[in-house]
């Protein structure tokens, strides 16, 4: 009888090594129900416990009954059982808390080796439990029991990253990205610390109950520098059926030891899952940190399209379906040779980061966080008492040193190394505004220094004065630090210009306003520091360095915490929150932002407990939480309120209200709140103020929205004219400006000015990339505006480069390719294309399931399918899909279109006629009030629709339309 196939011949069979299968192959599993078994595990990526002799007598041992206790811990029940050992949920008497117990199988052999192999594992575990990450499994102890060695590890409550991605709904787009980069962060975080997975895959994440993501079953992990010879490492050189050495022997029996699950190639193998494996560890070459790499990608393919990479010619290629922003990405990671792949995981998870989701804090949320954490913030002088200073000393204070021409030459210098025009301009209106705020910073000081001079004003009032001025101080020079050490190019420039507009406004002249905002937060020597340390931070961020950015407000926070100062940490916590968004960790934004909001509370800093209200409005919106969000504006609303209705915050939260009364078309109370607060804190700011504009450009998209054309024309032109202005042409929020312009000229019938404005936009985005966010807008717009041209042609492709934008930035299940797809299918129904309408319809409608969009949106997708089906001559599947379309528009507490109910209860009634004439009766009458259906603007069945109403309302005395 032919010899059974082992593990790497399987391998070279499944990947296509040889144009044709190895000899013999096919005709071997023909006759061998065991190889089958075998081949068709692998291909699913795992190899069954039985695959090998010795793994199937240890799994027959009466170890995997449960043992009362196992060292200390008391066993309750297994939770999982391999080849290789068994997992216990168990309880720790000692320390009162439930653990995952992992017992892994000696794995037989002389004595020696297994002692060796004993002591290796628990040498790594314990170099593992040195290891604390949250994205990393937590592992508490280590020891022998009856000569298996344990690992007692956190328990976490969850299901595997496989089982989260096959639920029912899926997981929006956004939160697959954020798990993977989760993922990441803990791959890199174990590797830092000197260790290597080594079986990397989706059953080895757990997605914790408590949103946390967990890399797990580290049971492969090896120290990286470790020159254990993997087993197997002769079978890929062509000598699988050799007699392997007594050394290649030990090696397996230690591998083997160390391995905790049944999803693992065996004796004579490469160590790890073979789906997941990366080519060095097929051929049984040692494997690095850059192996987890490639695993980790093939993990990413698998979480974002549904499929894992396919082998061409040994090369990986990345599965359609991911999107082209992270293709690249995960092509670099997929490398066949280790030097071609990333040179470390954090590197990979910051090129991930950027490519999965280019947005940031919800743009006008941020406050005037962005560089100043607040002007209500306690900064201190050496000392806080008041100063004593001559008149001439008030004459000469300067800022030599902090900004004087030799640092503004470098800035400069810095700022003009591109060669684009634009970010040339932007470098000269960033030395302006530094320029422009230095000279504030001296006229405010010398006053100061006057008073104390002269004894005028309240002590505490002046001391209160100087803290603030020198935080101004130390938040300038680290800026311009920052700023002139690094050479920008381009878009750094222009993010320059955004970090500098939105410093907050230099206000260290009223210090009665500046002692009520301290509220006893501490002003010695340490706290200082923690300012200047926290200012850089700012820096950082706001000119798109978020990494080292990030970790500099996070040790703020924690130092901030350990010195009893809430008052500091909350607000490097709002900074880590801020941080993480701009990086597009929108998960870890909302929880960072909701613990800065908690802490700020609790030191009374009604300041930063606005602004982080504020900001978690604006996340909610970003992460289609629109229930919640709709929810939390009058909590927002309260929280600024109490914080003083500071201008910026006020404009900040009119901005996130109308992004959101948008989405859920609640537009009444946003209209009212903006008809309320925008003027007062426009005139307070000026026209030129950022927040000033961004705040006027939503409110005309919002009144847009509301039918008030007129306002929001004229709130509209006022946003681009300052934006134009005061930032320049290649900035975004010059170019969100000509892109409501454009919405608004299209709204008026000026479909020829709409595209001068969207072409703009579009050119400007889809020079920064295709999933750039508003290469989706521009695209879109251009769409309507040719729709309106009657240029169905030109619209048709403007909406495809928007669907693939939309998919580009967020992936095929991002809530603007519903919106894309939704108005394909309105212009192939237009233009006779039934089954293409059903199609793009019938997307659209999964995906705004899926991302639990306004019930009113869906009702209305679920109404246009059922007019589908019943123009298709298919009235069994309209009748259901119109039933929950009427049932969706009664339920919705919002409506983007006030007939929408109407329209799908005619829909139903006509559907209905044939077999229940009495409800049908009672839904026409109660639609019959439609006078637009049949209007040019109405939908393709309002003609046939508005007939039937009159046949049926002549009949039946209803009032005809």
């Amino acid at each position: 009888m032919t010899a059974c196939l082992d593990a790497n011949q399987v391998l070279d069979y499944l990947d296509g090594a040889s144009a044709a299968p190895p000899a013999g192959v096919e005709h071997h599993l023909a006759s061998c129900d065991d190889c089958r078994v075998l081949v068709a595990a692998m291909a699913r990526g795992s190899i069954p416990a039985d695959a090998d002799a010795d793994a199937d007598a240890r799994a027959s041992t009466a170890g995997d009954l449960a043992p009362p206790r196992v060292g200390r811990y008391v066993v309750e029940e297994v939770i999982g059982r391999g080849g290789m050992g068994v997992v216990y949920r168990a309880w720790d008497p000692e320390l009162s808390r439930r653990v995952a117990l992992k017992r892994v199988r000696h794995a037989g052999g002389d004595a020696d080796g297994a002692e060796r192999a004993r002591a290796r594992l628990v040498r790594e575990a314990r170099a593992l439990a040195q290891l604390a990450h949250p994205n990393v499994v937590a592992i508490h102890d280590v020891g022998v029991h009856d000569g298996d060695v344990y690992l007692a590890m956190e328990h976490v409550a969850g299901p595997t990253l496989t089982a989260w991605l096959a639920a029912t709904p899926p997981p929006a787009p956004a939160a697959i990205q954020d798990a993977l980069l989760a993922v990441g962060r803990g791959l890199a975080a174990a590797h830092a610390a000197g260790l290597v997975h080594r079986d990397v895959k989706p059953d080895n994440v757990i997605v914790g109950d408590d949103g946390r993501v967990r890399v797990v079953d580290f049971g492969l992990v090896t120290a990286a520098g470790d020159a254990l010879v993997d087993a197997g490492r002769a079978g890929r050189a062509g000598q699988a059926a050799a007699p392997a050495t007594a050394a290649a022997d030990e090696a397996a029996r230690e591998l083997a030891v160390a391995a905790g699950t049944p999803a693992l190639t065996v004796t004579r193998a490469a160590v790890g899952t073979p789906a997941y494996m990366s080519p060095e560890q097929r051929a049984g070459r040692p494997a690095d940190a850059r192996s987890d790499q490639y695993s980790f990608a093939v993990t990413a393919c698998e979480a974002l399209a549904g499929a894992r990479p396919r082998l061409d010619g040994g090369l990986a290629v990345v599965p359609e379906g991911v999107p082209p922003r992270v293709r690249a990405v995960l092509a670099r990671a997929l490398a066949a040779e280790p030097a071609a792949r990333f040179p470390a995981m954090a590197e990979l998870v910051a090129a991930l980061g950027r490519a999965v989701a280019p947005r940031r804090w919800p743009r006008r949320a941020a406050a005037g966080a962005l560089v100043a954490a607040g002007v209500a913030v306690a900064l201190t002088l050496a000392s806080s008492r008041a100063t004593t200073s001559s008149p001439a000393a008030c004459a000469a204070a300067d800022l030599a040193g902090v900004w004087d021409e030799a640092i503004a030459g470098r800035a400069a210098t810095a700022l003009a190394t591109s060669d684009r025009p634009a970010a040339r301009q932007a470098g000269g209106r960033v030395i302006g505004a530094l320029d422009a705020r230095a000279a504030r910073w001296r006229e405010q000081r010398r006053a100061l220094c006057e008073d104390d001079v002269a004894g005028r004003g309240a002590v505490d009032e002046r001391a209160a004065r100087g803290r603030c001025l020198e935080r101004a101080r130390v938040e300038l020079a680290t800026f311009a630090r920052v700023l002139a050490a690094t050479p920008d190019q381009g878009a750094d420039a222009a993010a320059a210009v955004d970090a500098v507009a939105r410093l907050d406004a230099l206000a260290c002249d009223d210090g009665a306003r500046l002692v009520a905002g301290e509220r006893g937060a501490p002003t010695d020597a340490a706290a200082a520091a923690r300012d200047a340390a926290l200012a850089e931070a700012g820096a950082l961020i706001g000119l798109g360095r978020t990494g080292p950015g990030l970790a500099q407000a996070r040790a703020v926070a924690a130092e901030a915490a350990a010195a009893g100062d809430p008052w500091r940490a909350g607000r490097a916590q709002y900074r880590v929150a801020y941080g993480l968004a701009v990086d597009g960790r929108l998960a870890e934004a909302e929880a960072a932002v909701r613990e800065a909001i908690a802490l700020a509370a609790r030191a009374g800093d009604d300041v930063t407990v606005a602004e982080g209200w504020v900001g978690l409005l604006g996340l909610l919106g970003e992460r289609t939480k629109l229930d919640e969000a709709r929810a939390m504006v009058a909590v927002a609303e309260a929280a600024v309120a109490r914080a003083g209705d500071p201008p910026r915050l006020v404009l900040d939260l009119l901005e996130a209200d109308a992004s959101v009364a948008t989405w859920t078309h609640a537009y009444a109370p946003a209209v009212e709140r903006f008809d309320r607060g925008f003027a007062a804190a426009a005139a307070a700011l000026g026209d030129d103020d950022v927040h000033v504009i961004e705040a006027a450009a939503s409110g005309a998209e919002l009144f847009l929205a509301a039918g008030r054309t007129g306002e929001a024309e004229a709130l509209a032109r006022r946003a681009l004219t300052a934006a134009e202005r005061a930032l320049g042409d290649d900035q975004i929020t010059t170019i969100d400006a000509h892109r409501v312009m454009g919405l608004v000229a299209t709204a008026q019938g000026r479909p020829a000015v709409a595209r001068d404005h969207l072409r703009r936009v579009a050119a400007w985005a889809d020079a920064r990339g295709e999933g750039h966010p508003y290469s989706y807008y521009g695209h879109f717009g251009l769409a309507v505006a040719s729709r309106a041209e009657g240029d169905l042609a030109e619209a048709a492709a403007s909406l495809e480069r928007a669907r693939a934008a939309a998919e580009a930035g967020g992936g095929p299940r991002d809530y603007r390719v519903s919106i894309a797809r939704a108005a394909q299918g309105e212009l192939a129904w237009a233009t006779g294309d039934l089954a293409g309408a059903e199609r793009a319809y019938g997307e659209a409608l999964a995906i705004r399931r899926d991302t639990s969009g306004p019930r009113a949106v869906t009702a209305a997708t679920l109404s246009i399918l059922g007019a589908l089906a019943w123009a298709r001559g298919e009235p069994a599947l309209a009748r259901p899909r119109l039933e929950e379309a009427v049932a969706l528009f009664a339920a919705a507490d919002v409506l983007a279109d006030p007939d929408g109910p109407a329209l799908a209860g005619v829909r139903l009634a006509r559907v209905l006629w044939a077999s229940d004439r009495g409800r049908a009766l009672a839904l026409a009458r109660a639609g019959a009030h439609l006078a637009t259906v049949a209007t040019a603007g109405g939908p393709p069945d309002g003609p046939a629709l508005q007939r039937w109403l009159r046949e049926v309302c002549a009949a039946h005395g209803c009032p005809a339309p």
